[in-house]
């Protein structure tokens, strides 16, 4: 692979990491994302946040710190990353605790979930009502 691709790659990661995902995954995502880059908490990013935030997201990709990310980094990182997403996951879906998630675990979550959907609390789903819930979340 060419340096420009690899360099091409980790842009597109980094800006995947510090913007793209938090739109992808809502405003919840997105809040988290600019806390973790507004350091000095004064509700602003600045151009020096920024850099640093970028250093630090490289750093974290470039495993064996050479100073260069390869393609195989890239794809642990991102492998690790979306472990501790479903890690996550399981943990706030698992109610008991037991290190699974259990129909009805999962069927109280989708039932959270519909609720909060259905704005005017009549126990259905409009078209609005859905596409309203995915914007919410960002979807």
């Amino acid at each position: 692979m060419s340096m420009n691709k690899i360099f091409g790659a980790v842009a597109l990661a980094v800006l995947a990491g510090l913007g793209g995902a938090a739109l992808a995954d809502g405003k919840d995502r997105a809040q988290r994302v600019f806390d973790r880059m507004d350091a000095n908490g004064d509700g602003m990013i600045s151009a020096a946040e920024a850099t640093e935030a970028r250093a630090a997201r490289f750093s974290r990709m470039d495993a064996n710190s050479d100073g260069a990310v390869t393609e195989a980094e890239m794809v642990a990182g991102h492998k690790k990353a979306r472990a501790e997403r479903v890690a996550k996951r399981l943990e706030r879906l698992d109610a008991n605790g037991n290190g699974t998630v259990e129909r009805s675990e999962f069927d109280q979550q989708a039932d959270r979930r519909f609720r909060r959907m259905d704005a005017n609390g009549d126990g259905v789903l409009t078209l609005d009502e859905i596409k309203n819930g995915k914007e919410r979340r960002g979807g």
